[in-house]
């Protein structure tokens, strides 16, 4: 799978792997009680439910999305159970590998960064972000972008195909300082914005976990 070498710090104490189907939700791992720490990992786009239930038998639930190729990690105290469902995306995908993590060690992940592979734009074409398929890296949220010229940044939302996000021309100073955060539903794309594109458009990015 894609993350393991961000939890070589964690002693695995609980560990599961399931196939999910299109649609499918499944319960992939509970703990009764005292402090946990999750990492889920998925070959496809994934929704994630966290159920919590304290001692009077109330039920809190805080969601999340894993992208396809990634992960993210969660952490808590008490009684949890953890859902997921695989959400099918406008292209065809099959069914998702997923792998769940308990580690003994509750400390979170220091700051994360990802700096990804350089790309280039010719004659306006959209371009896919990085290399993940345009997903943020696994346990990060937020991209900077690094380019040679103005750029547009578009976001398609992965399950209905439709583009959901594009921003406004972006100069390349106002790029090189912007932290956008990118959910993991939207595949993120980058074009340039000259009315003339003959000289490429070169960018690069890098994902990161916490905003600083």
């Amino acid at each position: 799978m894609c993350c393991l070498d961000h939890i070589q710090d964690c002693k695995i104490i609980r560990y599961n792997r399931i196939t999910v189907g299109i649609n499918e939700r499944k319960l992939v791992l509970q703990s009764e009680k005292g402090a946990w720490r999750f990492f889920i990992e998925s070959t496809q786009l994934l929704f994630v439910e966290i159920e919590q239930i304290d001692p009077s038998g109330n039920v809190y639930t805080k969601t999340d999305w894993v992208a396809p190729q990634s992960a993210i990690e969660t952490l808590g105290r008490g009684q949890v159970n953890i859902y997921v469902t695989q959400i099918a995306e406008y292209v065809a995908t099959s069914n998702a590998v997923v792998s769940v993590y308990m580690c003994e060690k509750i400390d979170t992940i220091d700051n994360v960064y990802y700096y990804d592979i350089e790309q280039q734009s010719l004659n306006g074409a959209n371009v896919i972000v990085g290399s993940f398929n345009g997903s943020p890296a696994p346990f990060t949220r937020y991209m900077r972008i690094y380019a040679s010229q103005a750029l547009r940044v578009l976001g398609r939302n992965r399950i209905t195909g439709n583009y959901t996000y594009l921003s406004g021309s972006r100069s390349v100073n106002e790029v090189t300082f912007e932290d956008l955060l990118v959910s993991p539903v939207m595949q993120w794309e980058i074009r340039q914005d000259v009315a003339s594109p003959t000289i490429p458009l070169y960018f690069s990015v890098v994902w990161i976990k916490n905003y600083n």
